[in-house]
């Protein structure tokens, strides 16, 4: 839990209204047979609670992560040579990614009916890195992991 700010920021703020009230003499967290997992005294909240400092010393030693996403791509640009990056948009920017998926290559290379426009929804990997100029992780790399399908643009027909 320390080392999701999220939920350590939700958790924290959950017990800060609990040592409000007074009427309070234990706070306890149950199974679905409602049987206490933990139990917790107010005088035992701290302990139980990180500040937002801690919190990021914990991610100090994180350099770079990768984070797995479900996306849809645009082909910006298609590559049949199966070393190279294609180009998508993804989220109204611009990206280049590699391709990991040999069955996705290999139909590419069979059927070679793939275009600019035509969208893909993939399994991605993105690698991230910590720019500790601005405190955040900054997207620096994208693999396609898994292509799900392959919705080809539609061709405009002829109004003659």
């Amino acid at each position: 839990m320390l080392n999701n700010f999220t939920i350590n920021d939700s958790f924290n703020k959950g017990l800060a209204q609990l040592t409000t009230d007074e009427r309070l003499s234990e706070y306890s967290i149950l199974d679905s047979n409602r049987k206490p997992i933990i139990s917790i005294k107010p005088e035992e909240f701290p302990y139980f609670t990180t500040s937002e400092s801690e919190v990021f010393e914990s991610f100090e030693n994180v350099k770079e992560k990768t984070k797995s996403v479900s996306a849809t791509l645009r082909i910006h640009k298609v590559v049949f040579d199966t070393t190279s990056k294609w180009g998508f948009i993804y989220n109204n920017n611009k990206i280049s990614a590699k391709i990991a998926d040999k069955g996705f290559q290999e139909k590419v290379q069979k059927e070679g009916r793939f275009g600019k426009g035509d969208i893909l929804e993939v399994l991605m990997e993105i690698h991230q890195e910590f720019d500790e100029t601005v405190g955040v992780f900054i997207n620096k790399a994208y693999v396609i992991a898994e292509v799900l399908k392959h919705i080809p643009r539609p061709q405009q027909t002829s109004l003659c």
